[in-house]
């Protein structure tokens, strides 16, 4: 359901012309690689583990290609655990139960 959100958004913002809708389907994609970097680093941090280890995740050619490249939502549905994970390390319950449902909510 979450998911058909962005689709919606794609095509409000991107008119009538199916290479625009596609283009920002790309942008809130990379929109969440970005997040899951921010919150990957800060998740790593909490758990005393190397802030590098990220980039084992960003500079995986499977991500980029099947991500990015063919427009897979999974890493939408990524940046919502790791941001709930994220919370739930920071013991802010509620808002990572919301998070965690939006994650669900993405490949439901």
């Amino acid at each position: 359901p979450l998911n058909q959100v962005f689709f919606a958004l794609a095509a409000l913002l991107g008119g009538k012309s199916i290479l625009g809708s596609v283009i920002w389907l790309r942008i809130f994609i990379i929109a969440a690689d970005i997040g899951i970097l921010y919150f990957g680093r800060k998740l790593l941090k909490q758990l005393n583990l190397p802030e590098s280890n990220i980039f084992l995740y960003l500079l995986n050619p499977l991500i980029i290609i099947e991500l990015t490249g063919n427009l897979h939502f999974e890493g939408v549905m990524l940046f919502f655990m790791v941001a709930g994970l994220y919370l739930l390390q920071r013991q802010k319950w509620l808002f990572s139960a919301l998070l965690f449902s939006c994650s669900i909510a993405v490949k439901l």
